[in-house]
């Protein structure tokens, strides 16, 4: 979205948004919006986030914080503003105060703390700030798609937020 001038203006309309390989059925994307990064250092793609007092996004190891998770970092100013970041999680999306793409509802990967199974429900973890764990023990929860693993990533589904 622009103004007269042509510059960009962030808005909290989503849209559907999906990665170039968008007509595979393990293509990541979904709901977006965009959010300015609040993250002293940073967010990165694959980073669960909630939602500030400021309307910034952020992540947190404190469970509270996640009571207004919105979604997952997908793309930001550090990589490209213009579609969901194909790429792999935990490559820098956005600085503080830089814009971020975060996805409410779609197909994501997310940073894993631990081991999940497929259909499992995870939530955020209270270890690491912006990484979801098994049990779900706080805040908004997700569904494990991909396959089993031990550490590292996983890809989940996020239901949309009502």
């Amino acid at each position: 979205m622009t103004d007269q001038a042509g510059a960009r203006k962030p808005t909290n309309f989503p849209w559907l948004r999906n990665t170039e390989e968008d007509l595979q059925l393990d293509a990541y994307g979904g709901i977006v919006a965009e959010y300015t990064c609040k993250a002293t250092g940073g967010l990165l793609i694959g980073d669960q986030v909630f939602l500030g007092s400021d309307f910034g996004v952020d992540k947190s190891t404190t469970q509270s914080d996640y009571d207004t998770a919105i979604g997952v970092v997908m793309g930001g100013a550090q990589i490209d503003m213009y579609e969901v970041a194909p790429y792999h999680p935990g490559i820098p999306a956005a600085l503080d105060g830089e814009l971020v793409i975060v996805a409410w509802a779609g197909r994501v990967p997310v940073a894993l703390e631990g081991a999940a199974a497929a259909g499992t429900i995870v939530g955020a973890s209270a270890a690491t700030a912006g990484a979801v764990v098994t049990p779900a023990v706080a805040g908004r929860t997700a569904i494990v798609a991909g396959p089993a693993q031990t550490s590292g990533f996983v890809t989940i589904i996020l239901p949309y937020l009502t």
